[in-house]
């Protein structure tokens, strides 16, 4: 059993050496998905003290669906996540093709 965990992980590392700009991209994605975590909450709070011509236009708009809008610190990665995964997969198949031919 360990022997098969052991030998996945050798493939993974084989598969990210042949293919650097794949595993950068998952970085990449990677990174935005904490970031958004991170900085969900704080730019929500921006946006509500936002003040334009000294009046707060989006204070009551996210005060009244706060309840709605907390679940995108959820689904924002969520959706980041699913996108980058059929990102690098696309650029994963190009590569393939590029090197190995169809």
């Amino acid at each position: 059993m360990f022997e098969r965990i052991i030998d996945k992980l050798w493939a993974i590392i084989d598969f990210f050496e042949e293919f650097p700009k794949v595993f950068y991209l998952m970085m990449v994605y990677l990174v935005l998905m904490v970031a958004v975590v991170f900085l969900f909450f704080p730019c929500l709070k921006w946006l509500a003290n936002l003040q334009i011509l000294n009046t707060y236009p989006l204070y009551e708009l996210i005060l009244r669906n706060f309840d709605t809008l907390r679940w995108g610190v959820v689904v924002l990665p969520f959706l980041i996540a699913v996108h980058g995964f059929f990102e690098v997969i696309g650029l994963h198949d190009r590569l393939k093709k590029r090197r190995y031919g169809r």
